[in-house]
């Protein structure tokens, strides 16, 4: 990796990424970044030190004034060039699959779930946000704004996002973020998946107890009846199903990984673009590992 005399050398790993997967990175962000100027820039750094830096920011979690007081400059100048670069990635930079081909429709994720046994596995996942008032939508009551982005399963305000894999653990679509309250069987139904998906093998939890109805292959664990026990042939399903459905977590593990979505009381504009980003990082660890 490319470093200037003015700066301290960058380790030789590259945060959260392998070398791999951060050259073919580099060939997609690089080109849009500014060239380096000597004046333009203190200690002059280059465009893969923008990138090393950002990448350590969203996987590492480290604060943008912690990096600074590192490579001794200002916390303004971190800030910019890693604004940049996340901007950059944001707008350049599509997710692939794990063969490394670029996720340009919904057709393709498709055609990779045909390939992979005609199996997909869906859950949804939350994030914690900061508990205040609406401010982007001035209408709502105090009390209004925090009824909605309450999540009673994680006892606090999130947003959620619904995530589909495949039976290897690999991250494949990860929805818009919506309001904590809103069910995960309700997501499903106004996505896109809801069409997609209605001929493939469908692995859920209890969360979407009814999908049965419109898509006949899914695979729903059988729910314990109110004042009575599930039969043992129910309890070896539900075993088996939850050995198969759990790669679907290990997916949601791989997008968490990037501790900068994990951060406690973030904003809800700043954490759709972090977890796109998480998203989209992701799929390049898949693709080279």
């Amino acid at each position: 990796m490319a470093t200037s005399k003015h700066t301290i050398p960058l380790p030789n790993t590259v945060p959260g990424l392998s070398q791999a997967a951060f050259d073919r990175l580099f060939a997609k962000v690089g080109k849009h970044l500014p060239k380096v100027k000597p004046s333009g820039r203190p200690r002059a750094f280059d465009n893969h030190q923008v990138l090393w830096l950002t990448l350590q920011h969203l996987y590492c979690g480290i604060d943008l004034s912690d990096i600074a007081l590192r490579e001794g400059v200002t916390p303004r100048c971190v800030q910019i060039w890693v604004g940049k670069c996340i901007d950059i990635i944001e707008q350049h930079v599509l997710p692939v699959l794990p063969d490394g081909t670029t996720i340009r429709s919904p057709k393709q994720v498709l055609n990779w779930v045909a390939a992979c046994g005609n199996e997909a596995l869906i859950d949804g996942t939350e994030f914690g946000i900061e508990r205040a008032a609406d401010k982007e939508n001035p209408g709502y009551s105090y009390g209004e704004a925090q009824k909605e982005y309450y999540s009673g399963k994680a006892h606090g305000h999130t947003l959620k996002a619904q995530v589909v894999s495949d039976h290897d653990a690999n991250l494949l679509d990860v929805s818009g973020l919506v309001p904590g309250s809103i069910h995960d069987y309700t997501i499903f139904k106004d996505s896109r998946w809801f069409r997609l998906l209605k001929d493939c093998v469908v692995g859920v939890d209890r969360a979407y107890t009814g999908i049965e109805e419109t898509h006949p292959e899914a695979r729903v664990p059988y729910k314990k009846p109110k004042g009575g026990q599930l039969t043992k042939q129910q309890r070896a399903w539900n075993s088996k199903q939850a050995s198969w459905r759990v790669f679907v977590e290990h997916a949601i593990a791989k997008l968490k990984q990037w501790k900068v979505v994990r951060r406690v009381k973030l904003r809800r504009r700043r954490l759709t673009t972090l977890v796109h980003l998480a998203f989209v990082l992701t799929t390049y660890r898949q693709a080279w590992p």
